[in-house]
């Protein structure tokens, strides 16, 4: 098979279009219309790419169970991104077609902590109809009051830290004059005042660079602006179609501000507990990573963990390390000496990596708080049925679908694009007014039918439920028009 020929589409439905008991083959299976429509259009735009193009004989293509459910989303988003990645080291060049919540597995799948595009990713991304979650003015305030907690107890501790470690040290004793030392410790409190300009001067230089008054900074930012490895990717990598007049995103974009409570079918419970845990485990630590990511601006969180945790062992049992490693003892000059080069050595790793001071903030604060916040989901996703029915609040969350999430409702808003701070080239079409008109229309038209469904007698009530209705009365929804309509398959395929 040629390069060209290695081209391939996943299609990836949404909620509630999982593989079901009915025979009939769902509309994004291989072979259906919307596949191929989609390749006629490829081939009219001049393209190689073809839907499920690298599925073998008899090999089906990729699906979900299209739950409501945050877990149910987590796991599906890490099984498609092992599959995009096993493709790609096949030399395959993948693109994603993607309706619905099957948009939030994709962007999951494709993204890193930061919300940037991987740059093993190297096709292009469609989303249709996509609730875009993102975090909520809630969400932001509770990040810069983090800040605040995290400089407070790291400050505390840092100096908590230095007085147990100069505890009975002769802090002046490296640098008396005619001492076997006074040379050394003359160099180290040379380096240190140069640490601590440093410390000073690099936030305050930032700080005048980033108003554009500081023209010299300015203009090495513009000349040397850094490799960027997102770049190695196409751009732009992502396209939304979506409608303002979209039954999903109109319901779900007023969710976490509801006044009124929505009971949404209650999840399986017990089901898959293994991989539920796992997925708990992996989005707590992906949680705090992307928390911390965003708080300081790093993608060296690594390297703040490690740096951060060496420094604060260091200073700790620094003595303890050096009676086992020196012997006869240091004299007090040596452990003057020894104990301000330790010091020094922090300082000029804080120059090269500032938000090493957070780490001790981070680690009270915010590691504590994703333990807990791990066993709480846990607890919430083993007890979901009792507590769906009893708390109003984890049943707006589920309404949401973030059942089993890291995420509380107020910590969400439900958009149709990415926020303004993203760093992604993303192009946004919006359904083109003619086809949203055509299926008010068309539901206008049976109003009779929906007035019937909706306020009939009825025991039970859930979305999924409402949906099937519909559905079974043949009900035009814009929701599902992208898939439907050749303009939108047209606008995928350019």
């Amino acid at each position: 098979m040629s390069a060209s020929e290695r081209e391939t589409v996943f299609i990836v439905h949404g909620t509630f279009s999982g593989p079901s008991s009915d025979p009939a083959p769902r509309w994004y299976a291989h072979g259906e219309s919307f596949s191929a429509r989609l390749d006629a259009a490829l081939a009219d735009a001049g393209s190689d790419a073809r839907c499920w193009r690298h599925l073998q004989t008899g090999e089906q293509g990729f699906s979900w169970d299209g739950a409501n459910d945050w877990l149910s989303r987590a796991k599906t988003a890490t099984r498609l991104r092992d599959q995009l990645q096993r493709l790609h080291r096949q030399g395959w060049t993948v693109h994603v077609v993607a309706h619905s919540h099957g948009g939030n597995v994709v962007l999951e799948a494709i993204t890193n902590e930061s919300g940037d595009v991987e740059p093993w990713f190297g096709g292009r991304a469609v989303l249709l109809g996509t609730p875009v979650y993102q975090d909520s003015p809630k969400a932001e305030q509770r990040a810069r009051d983090r800040m605040r907690r995290w400089a407070t107890v790291s400050l505390v501790a840092w100096l908590a830290m230095l007085a147990w470690a100069a505890h009975g040290v002769p802090l002046g004793a490296a640098f008396a004059v005619g001492s076997p030392t006074d040379v050394w410790g003359s160099a180290v409190a040379v380096a240190g005042l140069l640490a601590i300009a440093l410390l000073i001067g690099r936030p305050i230089v930032r700080f005048i660079s980033d108003k554009r008054l500081y023209l010299p900074a300015s203009l090495l930012r513009y000349w040397f602006p850094g490799r960027d490895t997102a770049r190695t990717r196409r751009s732009p990598a992502l396209l939304f179609i979506s409608s303002r007049l979209d039954e999903a995103f109109r319901s779900l974009s007023v969710l976490p501000d509801a006044a009124n409570p929505l009971i949404s079918a209650s999840p399986q419970v017990l089901v898959e507990l293994p991989s539920r845990v796992r997925a708990i485990v992996e989005s707590t630590s992906s949680r705090l990573v992307g928390v911390v990511r965003r708080a300081i601006g790093t993608r060296r969180t690594a390297w703040l963990f490690l740096s951060g945790a060496l420094c604060a062992l260091t200073l700790v049992f620094w003595r303890q390390w050096a009676a086992a490693w020196f012997s006869p003892p240091l004299s007090p000059a040596a452990t003057s000496l020894a104990f301000w080069s330790m010091v020094l050595a922090i300082a000029f790793a804080a120059c090269l990596f500032e938000s090493l001071f957070f780490f001790p903030g981070i680690l009270v604060t915010d590691g504590l708080g994703a333990l807990v916040s791990g066993l709480r989901s846990f607890v919430l996703v083993t007890f979901d049925r009792g507590i769906r029915s009893a708390v109003w609040a984890f049943t707006k969350a589920a309404s949401l679908g973030l059942g089993g999430s890291p995420r509380a409702v107020d910590d969400v808003r439900v958009d149709r694009r990415l926020g303004q701070e993203s760093s992604e080239d993303c192009l946004y079409l919006e359904l083109p007014d003619e086809i949203t008109a055509r299926v008010v229309a068309e539901q206008e038209g049976q109003l009779h039918k929906v007035h019937k469904i909706l306020y009939g007698d009825a025991t039970t009530w859930s979305p999924s439920d409402l949906r099937q209705k519909l559905e079974m009365e043949a009900f035009p929804l814009i929701h599902t028009a992208y898939y439907r309509e050749q303009e939108c398959v047209r606008q995928m395929a350019a």
